[in-house]
């Protein structure tokens, strides 16, 4: 059964949706688009906009059209026979029928479990979208950082979720962020130059000349004189040192006493600090002095490097390089202590720990700085390799719900799969099944009895100058006359249109090929009453009925039907359900279909929106917002001519002698074309009436009622609450004569 069909820029529709139940009634005048909802609901592919979605599996669409008559009546001798089911094969038919009822079920189980696997397609697009959000979370979070890195790959959810689905995560090569963002930054955010290298510095002489034994010793004078005694025991062999330049000053007096020393005393102390005193201390200004000079160097090369290193590396160098001075400094004093005094010891502070620290930081950055200018000759394979990091990074922070969503994903596809095996079992017994229907049709199918059907129907209404015969073509039928020669074209409209409705009628329950006769259908009808005349009309309308009737109940296959018209007796006709008027009404759909401005629209009912013109003409009487000065007139007129011709046998020549003066005009004006066999043109004519004038006529109107005996016909037509009993004692009821004629009255559709 078809639930939705989607009508987008066909013919003159432009944007239609329609539900539709198990019947369906649809009503417009001629080119209002009726002809195109019917080829739509047969084959929608013919539009390129247009849909229909079955409730379950789709099923076939058997449409009557005038496409349908010219492709089946276009030769009279040359009719595909219709192949039913035999009247003598009731064991094949039990068969075929108990077989029906299987595969109905089995078809209704494949359904079901279609339907099962619809449901985890959608928990699977589920746990899809939730995923797909927590992977977006991620981009979120860090895409802005490595935007152009990611080209390509932040812009989609599903592609991103799928990115991030399959990478297998590394933990031995996982980067933290900082590590990434660096890189990012050496790739797409400073120019890609190579850089040199920090300038290394050997520190091995400054560490030695630190540690020089010298200066843990006591240099003293020369220890086997007369005076190196004295000297050694007092310990002022400096301060002897320093007197002996103050003799040169005071002609040898001593600088101490003020005594005059002899020339031996001044050599025996000259001796005294002999040439391996003064070696040492030449080696000890050298240590100074050396010391201050590789210090220079290495604070300058220091100095540059800092320049061309990173910020990290450069701060902490350059709290290390102060230290360094410091240390520097102190031990620069030590040295100059000792030249001045040589007999004293010193151990200058060692700086062995800061310069390995120093050394390991250019070392270290000159490591960075090998990658970087490796990076600088290889970018793209490093820009590659930087991508596969960052997805790693991301894989890495969405573990715990990649191995959640995987698992949720492999449990629905394993039931969808156990489902498929199931569906594929049952596809078996279906295809089993409908072999064995084909093959009991074949056996006891035919297309005679459709002959005889069709045959009977024709002679049943009148039909008697021509039938359906078999054809001397196998599985064909032609259309003779009684004499047995073919019709030709000599068939008039209304006998081919009818002729060609009963074929159809037979087709529903039958096949034009050995198989398929016992199988569903959607039945569509559009305007089957063209050119035929009222009996006429009222035979296909009852062979529609029976066609609803049918679907209603369940028989034949027919699963929905489709009925499309602009005739209002038609329409009257098989909307009817007579004393059955709500049974079943929750599966029928009634539509009105409009053309205005030559775009075509379709309005939907619950109920049948149409009404009598009978009711109507009285509605725009009694109703203000309806009344048209234009028309009021001849609605009136119309009215008294369709009451007279349903009381009948009404003196309304006397109605108007029972008038005086202007009155008697006005209802002579009123009546006065009833006795025509025909209306005159003028009858259609519409003049415009001052409000005072209408009042005249419709006073008048009213008392033709009155005077008649019939005012109670009157006020109910005009919604008037009255107790008063008609004064008519012949046994007719007007009211009732009405009701009933109102049943088979034309119909137009309603305007409220």
């Amino acid at each position: 059964m078809i639930e939705e069909i989607i009508i987008g820029d066909a013919a003159t529709f432009k944007n239609e949706i329609i539900n539709p139940k198990k019947i369906n009634y649809f009503y417009g005048f001629n080119g209002s688009g009726k002809s195109t909802i019917g080829k739509i609901i047969e084959d929608p592919s013919i539009f390129k906009n247009c849909l229909r979605k079955f409730q379950d599996d789709e099923i076939e669409v058997l449409i009557y059209n005038q496409d349908f008559v010219d492709n089946n009546f276009y030769e009279t001798s040359n009719i595909k026979g219709i192949f039913t089911l035999g009247k003598d094969a009731s064991d094949a038919q039990k068969i075929i029928e108990q077989t029906k009822i299987e595969l109905d079920k089995k078809v209704k189980e494949s359904n079901s479990l279609k339907a099962k696997i619809d449901e985890k397609n959608n928990e699977k697009t589920t746990e899809e979208k939730n995923f797909q959000e927590k992977c977006w979370e991620i981009k979120l979070k860090y895409s802005e950082k490595f935007k152009e890195a990611l080209t390509g790959k932040i812009g989609n959810k599903s592609l991103f979720a799928e990115n991030c689905l399959s990478v297998e995560i590394n933990k031995e090569n996982l980067f933290t962020i900082q590590d990434l963002e660096l890189k990012y930054n050496d790739l797409y955010k400073k120019e890609l130059k190579a850089k040199a290298l920090l300038q290394t510095i050997d520190f091995k002489q400054f560490k030695d000349l630190e540690s020089s034994s010298i200066l843990s010793e006591s240099i003293k004078g020369n220890d086997s004189l007369s005076v190196s005694e004295l000297i050694e025991k007092l310990n002022n062999s400096d301060w002897v040192k320093n007197g002996l330049k103050y003799l040169e000053i005071n002609n040898s007096q001593c600088p101490f006493c003020q005594q005059d020393l002899s020339h031996t005393n001044i050599q025996e102390l000259a001796k005294y600090f002999d040439k391996e005193y003064e070696d040492n201390c030449n080696l000890i200004n050298n240590i100074y002095k050396k010391y201050g000079e590789e210090f220079q160097i290495i604070y300058q090369t220091i100095e540059n490097n800092i320049n061309q290193m990173n910020d990290s590396a450069k701060t902490n160098l350059e709290s290390i390089l102060k230290e360094f001075n410091l240390i520097f400094e102190s031990n620069k004093t030590y040295l100059l202590n000792k030249i001045e005094k040589p007999s004293e010891l010193i151990t200058l502070t060692s700086t062995e720990t800061i310069l390995e620290e120093i050394k390991t930081i250019i070392d270290l950055e000159n490591e960075v700085i090998t990658e970087f200018n490796k990076m600088v000759e290889n970018s793209e394979k490093e820009k590659n390799e930087l991508k596969k990091n960052l997805w790693n990074f991301f894989a890495s922070e969405l573990e715990s719900h990649i191995k959640i969503y995987n698992k949720s994903i492999s449990d629905i596809e394993k039931t969808i799969l156990i489902i498929n095996e199931k569906i594929s079992n049952i596809q078996l017994e279906i295809s089993n099944r409908s072999s064995l229907i084909r093959q009991k049709e074949s056996e006891i199918t035919g297309i005679t009895q459709t002959i005889i059907e069709i045959n009977k129907i024709l002679t049943s209404f009148g039909f008697n100058s021509f039938k359906l015969k078999e054809s001397e073509n196998k599985g064909k039928y032609k259309i003779v006359r009684n004499d047995g020669s073919n019709v030709g074209k000599t068939l008039s409209e209304g006998e081919y249109r009818f002729i060609s409705f009963l074929y159809f009628y037979q087709l529903i329950k039958g096949s034009t090929e050995h198989h398929g006769i016992v199988k569903d259908r959607i039945i569509v009808i559009d305007d089957p009453i063209s050119s035929l005349d009222s009996n006429t009309v009222f035979i296909v309308s009852t062979l529609v009925k029976n066609i609803i009737n049918n679907c209603l109940n369940n028989n034949d296959g027919i699963k929905q039907v489709f009925v499309l018209t602009h005739n209002v007796y038609f329409y009257k006709e098989i909307v009817y359900k007579g004393s059955g008027k709500h049974k079943k009404e929750t599966q029928e759909q009634y539509y009105v279909v409009k053309k205005i401005d030559n775009v075509s629209s379709i309005q939907d009912y619950a109920e049948n929106p149409i009404e009598t013109t009978y009711q109507l003409l009285w509605n725009e009487l009694h109703e203000d917002s309806k009344k048209n000065r234009a028309t009021v007139y001849n609605t009136m007129r119309r009215i008294l001519e369709y009451y007279f011709n349903i009381i009948g046998k009404q003196d309304y020549e006397k109605c108007v002698d029972n008038f005086e003066g202007e009155e008697k005009i006005l209802c002579k004006s009123l009546i006065s074309f009833i006795n025509d066999n025909s209306h005159y043109i003028s009858d259609d004519f519409s003049m415009i009436f001052e409000d005072d004038t209408i009042e005249k006529y419709q006073k008048v109107f009213r008392k033709i009622f009155e005077n008649l005996g019939h005012i109670s016909h009157y006020n109910m037509m005009m919604g008037i609450e009255d107790d008063n009993k008609p004064d008519d004692d012949s046994g007719f009821d007007i009211n009732e004569a009405i009701k009933e004629e109102m049943r088979d009255d034309n119909l137009i559709v309603a305007t409220n």
